[in-house]
């Protein structure tokens, strides 16, 4: 069987039991890609066996965006695979995403389903952070669901045999086309550590009239704030770096009215 044309690019920072938690599900879940990236964005201690094709070492942290773009400028495949390291996906989940994107030529990116955040697993409200200062309830999971997901998810790579195109799950993992970046640019790295970056990335996909998508035929589950809530309290975890990289944002776009940015996350891809 041939190689996938997608290279799968997971930062981390610390967590080491969760990112090779992460990386051996992909190696269990995926078939063989082009590359696997892993972009250590300075952990206290460099591990060295991370079920990867390439390593990237950073002497510190420098955040989720450079960390990010690091690893897309290593990528030489036709579609680049994003992930969080406090993410794990199901069986099959690749597959659906690249026939999905070579038959859609004009869609930029899809993501893989969270079934979390719609409540399909126990999900609960986390806060206080960006969703409750938006005035946002977003079902995010946590770790006890992760034993409903594996039992109902982990293993299905097709519900009922059928294809089903979802509002965009914003959280990832994400396949993007590589030729995307090279229209656009890469992630904005103002927006550090983390949170906003990947809004005003899509954010600018929108201005170019793409459409984004995710699929129900891939499934995935992502822990959230695996790693800022740990590492990040002198700039006040998720809270604290969601106000920081706002007034970023703000003076960037002129807004960060929420109706506008959900434009975005809801796209009607009715006709495809």
């Amino acid at each position: 069987m041939d190689k996938l044309p997608v290279s799968i690019v997971v930062p981390c920072y610390n967590e080491y039991s969760l990112t090779l938690e992460c990386l051996g599900r992909i190696h269990e879940a995926t078939p063989e890609v082009e590359s696997i990236i892993v972009v250590d964005d300075g952990s206290y201690v460099f591990e060295t066996e991370y079920l990867c094709d390439t390593l990237i070492r950073h002497s510190q942290n420098k955040g989720a965006a450079p960390s990010f773009n690091d690893g897309i400028a290593l990528s030489r495949s036709k579609y680049v695979a994003l992930f969080n390291n406090d993410t794990m996906v199901a069986n099959g989940w690749l597959e659906p995403l690249v026939e999905f994107m070579e038959e859609n030529q004009t869609i930029p990116i899809t993501g893989s389903h969270l079934p979390a955040r719609i409540g399909m697993v126990s999900p609960r409200v986390f806060g206080p952070e960006e969703d409750v200062a938006e005035g946002i309830h977003i079902n995010y999971p946590y770790r006890s669901s992760y034993e409903d997901w594996v039992k109902n998810y982990s293993t299905l790579a097709v519900p009922d045999g059928k294809l089903e195109v979802m509002p965009f799950d914003k959280g990832g993992p994400w396949l993007f086309r590589m030729d995307m970046f090279h229209q656009i640019g890469l992630f904005d790295e103002q927006f550090v550590p983390a949170n906003w970056e990947e809004t005003d990335l899509f954010v600018r996909m929108a201005l170019h009239g793409w459409i984004f998508c995710s699929l129900n035929s891939s499934y995935s589950y992502h822990f959230c704030h695996g790693t800022i809530n740990k590492h990040f309290k002198e700039e006040g975890g998720v809270l604290g770096l969601y106000h920081i990289n706002k007034e970023r944002f703000e003076k960037k776009w002129g807004t960060t009215n929420i109706d506008l940015m959900k434009v975005f996350m809801t796209r009607s891809i009715n006709g495809l």
